[in-house]
């Protein structure tokens, strides 16, 4: 009987586009697909470092439930000059899930990207605490607080490795399945016609965050209006100009769109999922089921040569 290959899975960094990964590995799973290894780089890290716990199923159900209340309550914004949020309320939303301690006691071996602030060098985390590695891989520079680990200022791994397929290649991974979530960025585009409601969710969510930022910084009301786009005039419609936020975050996924180009032709993966997200923004972590199942259907068009490839089907 002919011995299976190795399995690995890359999973990118993308910020709310991330949970499509929940959707990746749930379409694998289903059809037996094995994983043996898994690198993660930021939210690729987050949703990675779950699925190695083995606690991928109740973590789906969590997402499931976010609305942009629980958004905005995870937002716990930090006194340091370093970062807006200090990104501890993050971690603790898969606290329930990643009971784990340590990389030794993951059930899938798993490998962590970050980026040293000072040096710019990469930094593969494989032992030591899971739940630091991982905050210290989603530590977008400027929005969250850099982790200090080992003497090293850590941010996030996007910057310089977006999705890891040399990192999980070197772990033994013989077929190697990887998820760019920065593809989509190539052509941008915009959602369809937004609903009455969708319109309504936005509007509460941009108000509530700049109700929280503003709560503890009152005397820069006016930035924070334009970090937010939140609207106090009569509604008379603007030039359809992005925030602050937006304008950095779409200037970071830009970034790591090039560097996720370059490295994918230098590593290039044996199957490689691109979800279609470029609509989503980086506070859109509450629309859980269409990012899951944006990536679970694209795992599902390419079932037929994942099957091919990991098993000779």
């Amino acid at each position: 009987m002919t011995q299976r290959k190795k399995v690995g899975l890359a999973l990118g960094s993308g910020s709310s586009r991330g949970w499509s990964h929940i959707g990746v590995i749930q379409a694998l799973q289903e059809h037996d697909i094995p994983v043996d290894f898994v690198a993660g780089t930021s939210i690729g890290a987050y949703v990675g470092a779950i699925f190695a716990s083995g606690h991928i199923e109740e973590f789906h159900q969590t997402v499931l439930d976010m609305d942009w209340k629980r958004v905005v309550s995870l937002l716990d914004l930090s006194m340091s000059l370093t970062g807006v949020l200090e990104g501890r309320k993050v971690m603790d939303l898969a606290e329930h899930v990643m009971t784990v301690r340590t990389f030794k006691d993951l059930k899938i071996p798993l490998r962590v990207v970050a980026a040293d602030l000072k040096t710019g060098e990469e930094i593969i985390f494989s032992e030591g605490s899971v739940k630091e590695a991982v905050r210290a891989s989603i530590s977008i520079p400027g929005i969250f607080r850099p982790v200090e680990i080992n003497k090293r200022l850590c941010v996030d791994g996007g910057l310089l490795n977006p999705v890891p397929v040399d990192v999980v290649k070197k772990m033994g991974a013989e077929v190697i399945i990887a998820v760019d979530l920065n593809h989509c960025l190539i052509q941008r585009r915009e959602k369809k016609k937004k609903s009455k409601q969708d319109e309504k969710r936005d509007k509460a969510l941009n108000k509530a965050i700049f109700e929280k930022f503003s709560d503890r910084f009152p005397s820069v009301e006016s930035l924070l209006q334009s970090w937010f786009k939140f609207e106090t005039g009569t509604g008379e419609k603007k030039e359809d100009i992005p925030g602050f936020l937006d304008v950095y975050r779409q200037s970071v996924d830009i970034m790591e769109m090039q560097i996720s180009r370059l490295g994918l032709r230098l590593n290039p993966p044996d199957i490689l999922i691109t979800p279609d997200l470029g609509h989503i923004k980086l506070m859109d972590f509450d629309l859980g089921k269409e990012i899951i199942g944006e990536g679970y259907q694209k795992t599902l068009d390419r079932m037929n040569d994942i099957r091919r490839i990991v098993k000779g089907a």
